[in-house]
């Protein structure tokens, strides 16, 4: 299929930036390396992001930027592209997922996105199948209870983030968590308010960002999260400032 050809050339391009810049697993020869993994006894480096079968296809693209991965596999082959992809895609089963958690909720915005804009209804073990993921740091500290990674990491990571942007070319960017948000703003100086946490960003790259506080923040996420209709009434009448294809 066509679409599926799209998704290896964007999974072929990603693992070209990686390894050219030193954060593939496989190859893992990042300038930070040595500082980043000080502080920690259970280091694991990067893992890639996860880029689904239908995420060309799929309208609108929708990406999700978090934190850390929180968790890291020991083995590097386990964290290349193409094994992101094939972990999420055949293993996970979202139903089973603890609910209100954030792999869930990452799903669940997913559904309701995508089914009110393509007016195309999906189940949530479908969603997997349309969202680009990717997190604001590459390697992982493997801290007790996913605590969050060294705001180190953080910023020695946020270098790599337009390209990886440029290259899975999301229409809607769901950033997850404070760290996230303050990548975007760094990156993209302007920004141009539609709705309480809905934005046009338009330079370097164009889509639209919308900022979530992390699931892990409960009580902020689920005030935010009742407002979600409205948040997708934003997106449906600013979408086509991104791209000029009509809802199906």
């Amino acid at each position: 299929m066509h679409y599926y050809s799209q998704i290896m050339d964007i999974i072929k391009t990603i693992e070209e930036y990686y390894i050219k810049k030193g954060i593939h697993s496989l190859k893992f020869t990042c300038p930070h390396k040595s500082e980043c993994s000080l502080n920690s006894t259970n280091f694991t480096g990067p893992r890639s992001a996860f880029v689904p079968d239908k995420y060309t296809n799929s309208y609108p693209r929708i990406a999700f930027l978090s934190l850390d991965p929180g968790e890291g596999d020991p083995d590097p082959k386990k964290r290349t592209p193409e094994a992101m992809r094939r972990q999420e895609q055949k293993d996970c089963i979202v139903e089973k997922l603890p609910k209100n958690l954030h792999w869930y909720e990452t799903h669940y915005w997913t559904q309701q996105i995508y089914s009110a804009i393509s007016s195309n209804d999906i189940s949530l073990e479908e969603t997997h199948n349309y969202f680009c993921h990717l997190n604001s740091v590459k390697c992982c500290q493997n801290k007790p209870n996913n605590k969050e990674a060294d705001n180190t990491l953080f910023i020695n990571c946020r270098k790599y983030l337009l390209q990886e942007l440029r290259i899975v070319a999301p229409q809607i960017l769901i950033t997850q968590g404070n760290q996230a948000r303050n990548a975007v703003k760094e990156i993209f100086k302007s920004t141009d308010a539609l709705y309480p946490n809905v934005y046009l960003i338009s330079s370097p790259i164009k889509f639209l960002w919308v900022r979530t506080y992390h699931p892990s923040s409960r009580e902020y996420y689920h005030k935010q999260k009742r407002d979600l209709d409205n948040i997708i009434g934003s997106l449906m009448e600013n979408i086509s400032r991104i791209t000029s294809k009509r809802r199906r």
